[in-house]
């Protein structure tokens, strides 16, 4: 399906190329490449305000706990940490990284898929780890290194070929055959951050319940 999409774009790159001026057939590879940019850009923009984010989805699934009887309020209270931290989180994450690596295969010509890959997962769990640790440092390596391989790739020879570019898209499907084990690493890495995370919760919470006790006794 990917080879034939492939091709199918090519066909019409073609065509379409065809149809201006010789002096003027620029202008096709010039409006896909400006649009290519914009669009990786707004992911990235996108990007890296969520994956630099601690809690990327904010659901507060607790809010829904309303029982009244303290060890059903914890059970669920578990439950739904479970779900949101441990299960949806990471989903959303792994979804964030296939579209990001899709992109970094197509710019990255002249690297393996392989390796593309490989450093994609790094960069995103490195991206966690440091959400964990600090916000901004997140923040920033979400955002300055896919624009700094943007650059990179720009200068990198063959970046203005089209037909390169969609050629490229054909080993898109080597993603796809070890998904599963991505998805499984990036599960585990958030239950093993959520888990080390837990301590800092608790001294969190209990310093707040102190805090308010003291401005009630006050």
């Amino acid at each position: 399906m990917v080879t034939n999409l492939a091709d199918s774009i090519n066909n019409f790159y073609e065509v379409l190329v065809s149809i201006f001026p010789e002096k003027l057939q620029f202008i096709p590879t010039l409006f896909f490449i400006s649009v290519g940019i914009a669009v990786y850009g707004i992911f990235i923009w996108l990007f890296y305000r969520f994956l630099s984010e601690k809690d990327v989805l904010k659901l507060n699934l607790n809010q829904y706990n309303k029982y009244k009887h303290a060890g059903i309020i914890k059970f669920f209270g578990i439950l739904f940490y479970i779900i949101e931290f441990v299960i949806i989180s990471p989903i959303i994450i792994f979804i964030w990284f296939s579209i990001f690596s899709i992109f970094m295969i197509i710019l990255a010509k002249e690297v393996e898929v392989g390796s593309v890959i490989l450093i994609c997962a790094a960069l995103i769990s490195a991206i966690r780890i440091c959400a964990y640790f600090k916000e901004d440092l997140a923040r920033d390596i979400a955002k300055l290194i896919p624009l700094t391989l943007l650059g990179v790739s720009i200068m990198t020879p063959g970046f203005l070929n089209i037909e390169t570019g969609v050629n490229r898209m054909m080993e898109v499907s080597l993603f796809f055959q070890n998904a599963l084990y991505y998805l499984i690493f990036i599960v585990v890495l958030e239950l093993i951050l959520r888990l080390l995370y837990i301590p800092f919760l608790w001294i969190k919470s209990e310093e707040d319940e102190n805090n308010d006790s003291s401005a009630k006794n006050k």
